[in-house]
């Protein structure tokens, strides 16, 4: 009788489009669900969730692409955690009297309604008893929304206390906040990395960009192929990899960017327009038009027009256009090159791409400036003077890029959103929505850490009006680690940030730390409480090394290669550093120390002194070059030292000075 009321009482809101934001609040505290859905109804009643000869996932009638893969993510997501494969069946097949739990997929564009609006993105989960079967019938108001139903789905699937996978009857209706979610970066092999866009999925991200340099070369940071401001516009594309990636991209439903970079003279421009004609035919849905840090070459208002004939002759304004200005103006709004290129009739169609936070301030400036649409918010999410609490001891700072010369990731602890350009934090940014309908998250070079940090933007963006760090915190590690785990993590992360507060750790874009040497101690002092955090560390990551795998909603050799393996190695490399001697230690002032020997003592007490340090440092530069040989770039910071050596081996060298 319950259900049955709570049935009728969905149906109505549906039809209705009454949908009560207050209703998330209500039910916020006890809804397994992140981001909490607006409107969440649980009965009280828990059903066991099916096994393979009892329950049957069900397409939508004439399924697309992405109806499939919703059912193939819902599908997954349940063989990972409790090892059950439920089936998937075409609609309309006949079943044996044996199933008795359905999941019914279908896509519906009534399916959220509001002020007789369709809600893009929206979903409703709804459980309707049909004789002896249930029915969890999970419904998007578009391809994403079925999709993000079935992750949604998912959470309401959690073990009793003996064990058995119990399902929370409850009807749900959701949709986002922020309409555009997106995860554009530049190289992409790391987009192709087996589950990376399953994560972009879970964490509610919906566009993507395509951009590919395949003569880029690898440096010490950046990956081969790495396309920073995108496809250059005199380069051919990479067919065979444009047409895999875009296949890949929207099997999920995925909105495709084709970016090009316009740093071009102005008798080049319909290199540009060859280029997003190659994209386009290839699949992506929209064009990105590229000045960014490269700039807009030459003339950038005439290139600005260029690109508006070229949006007008193939169709591509509004929503299907992106633009990115240069710099500085992508970073100043109130710049004259903006206004200017503001002006420009269909250019100011597209979406204008800054990296400032969203605020009501600027959304009035870019109206007054005469563009058609709410800014798009570029994070950045890398600090350029915040304390940084994402550097490691085994990857860069700001960018993540691994110092490991196997190119294996590093451990990052979890991080909500504060560590990026203009610091920004959940409650300062509530009122987002009102200012920005399309926001994207950059840098994070790497395809590792997007279970933590691309999760984390995409959960905030979904809602940030109701964003709760805590919950969100426990839906990462959960999915991640598993449930039992959550407070395992929670507390690994706690320890591993005090940990490295007691190490100099590297700058911002290098593996130098900013006095252009090695992660180490800030002091000797500090080792005994650094090898303390160290040996609790260890048996945290030890137990959930062991407990992971088996409560994972991830792939296992995911978890294993982008968390388990980088965490244990972090460690390993953290004791290292706790345990080695640095020259910096005892003689980062030896040369000085020198002098005020020869001054007080003489010429013999001051090279009996060199003689030491020389012989000492030496040996520790050995040491510290086999400890961290599997590390990149260690040797140029040793040979400093070396250097300083060579040039200090007695005191005549320091001083300048004949003999005595």
């Amino acid at each position: 009788m319950k259900t049955r009321f709570l049935f009728r009482w969905i149906i109505a809101i549906l039809l209705t489009g009454i949908v009560s934001i207050d209703a998330m609040a209500q039910s916020g505290d006890s809804c397994p669900i992140y981001p909490i859905p607006r409107s969440y109804a649980a009965t009280g009643e828990k059903i066991p969730l099916g096994t393979d000869q009892t329950a049957a996932i069900i397409l939508p009638t004439s399924p697309t692409t992405p109806n499939r893969y919703a059912a193939e993510r819902l599908q997954s997501l349940i063989r990972n955690r409790f090892k059950v494969e439920i089936p998937i069946f075409d609609s309309g097949v006949a079943f044996s009297n044996s199933i008795n739990q359905k999941f019914v997929l279908s896509v519906n564009p009534s399916t959220v309604m509001v002020d007789g609006k369709s809600k893009f993105n929206g979903f409703s989960i709804q459980f309707i008893k049909d004789g002896a079967v249930n029915v969890i019938a999970i419904t998007g108001s578009d391809d994403s929304g079925l999709i993000y139903g079935c992750e949604a789905t998912f959470n309401l699937i959690v073990k009793d206390m003996s064990g058995t996978a119990q399902i929370t009857v409850a009807n749900v209706v959701d949709w986002p906040s922020i309409s555009w979610r997106g995860r554009p970066h530049f190289v992409m092999a790391h987009q192709l990395w087996k589950g990376q866009l399953d994560t972009y999925i879970h964490g509610r991200i919906n566009f993507v960009d395509y951009r590919d340099d395949p003569d880029a070369p690898a440096t010490l940071i950046w990956d081969a192929r790495h396309a920073l401001m995108g496809c250059p516009p005199d380069k051919p594309i990479d067919e065979d990899l444009a047409r895999h990636a875009i296949n890949e991209f929207h099997k999920r439903a995925l909105y495709v960017y084709g970016v090009v970079s316009c740093k071009l003279k102005e008798n080049d421009f319909p290199k540009l327009g060859q280029t997003f004609d190659d994209l386009l035919r290839l699949g992506c849905d929209g064009i990105w038009v590229s000045m960014d840090d490269a700039g807009g070459g030459q003339n950038p208002v005439k290139l600005a027009e260029y690109a508006a004939q070229y949006m007008k002759k193939v169709g591509k304004t509004g929503q299907d256009a992106m633009f990115t200005p240069p710099t500085p103006e992508y970073r100043v709004m109130n710049r004259p090159l903006n206004y200017q290129m503001a002006k420009i009739e269909t250019f100011n169609e597209a979406n204008w791409i800054f990296t400032r936070v969203p605020c009501k301030a600027d959304y009035k400036l870019t109206q007054q400036m005469g563009l058609k649409n709410k800014p798009v918010w570029w994070f950045n999410f890398c600090e350029t003077g915040y304390p940084d609490p994402k550097s490691g001891f085994i990857h860069s700072a700001a960018i993540l890029t691994t110092q490991r010369k196997d190119g294996r990731p590093s451990y990052m602890n979890l991080q909500p959103i504060t560590p990026g350009w203009d610091y920004p934090k959940f409650d300062k940014i509530r009122d987002a929505a009102q200012y920005t309908d399309r926001v994207l998250i950059w840098t994070i070079c790497g395809g590792w850490s997007s279970e933590y940090s691309i999760v984390m933007f995409g959960m905030w963006a979904w809602n940030p009006e109701n964003c709760n760090w805590e919950k969100m915190q426990t839906a990462i590690y959960d999915y991640v680690w598993g449930p039992s785990q959550v407070e395992t993590i929670r507390q690994f992360d706690a320890l591993f940030a005090e940990l490295k507060s007691h190490y100099v750790l590297q700058k911002k874009w290098s593996y130098r730390t900013p006095d252009g040497g090695l992660v180490r101690l800030k002091s000797p002092e500090n080792r005994a409480r650094a090898l303390e955090l160290l040996d609790k560390l260890d048996a945290l990551a030890a137990q959930l090394a062991q407990n992971a795998p088996e409560e994972t909603a991830m792939d296992k050799d995911r978890l294993e290669y982008l968390y388990i393996e980088p965490m244990l190695t972090s460690l390993r490399f953290a004791r290292k550093m706790a345990t080695l001697n640095y020259p910096n230690y005892e003689f980062n002032d030896f040369e000085r120390k020198a002098v005020e020997i020869y001054t007080k003592k003489g010429e013999q007490a001051a090279n009996e002194y060199l003689d030491y340090v020389q012989k000492t440092v030496r040996q520790q530069i050995q040491t510290l070059r086999t400890e961290l040989a599997e590390l990149k770039d260690i040797d140029p910071a040793l040979d400093q030292w070396i250097t300083r050596l060579d040039n200090a081996k007695n005191i005549q060298q320091i001083n300048k000075v004949p003999s005595k």
